[in-house]
């Protein structure tokens, strides 16, 4: 199953993007984009930040 959702998460821009920090690989990119959402619903980096906390 961990196979598929990697699969999956590899369509996606922000997958990428989460893997480049350092630390991130793909088995924690994957629950990170899955809690995240649709990224595009923060209009402000700051917001996802909140989100975040």
């Amino acid at each position: 199953m961990e196979d598929r959702i990697v699969a999956l998460a590899n369509e996606l821009e922000e997958y990428k993007i989460i893997q480049s920090i350092p630390g991130i690989g793909e088995k924690i990119a994957a629950p990170i984009i899955s809690e995240m959402g649709e990224i595009d619903r923060f209009n402000h980096p700051k917001k996802l930040v909140a989100f975040a906390e």
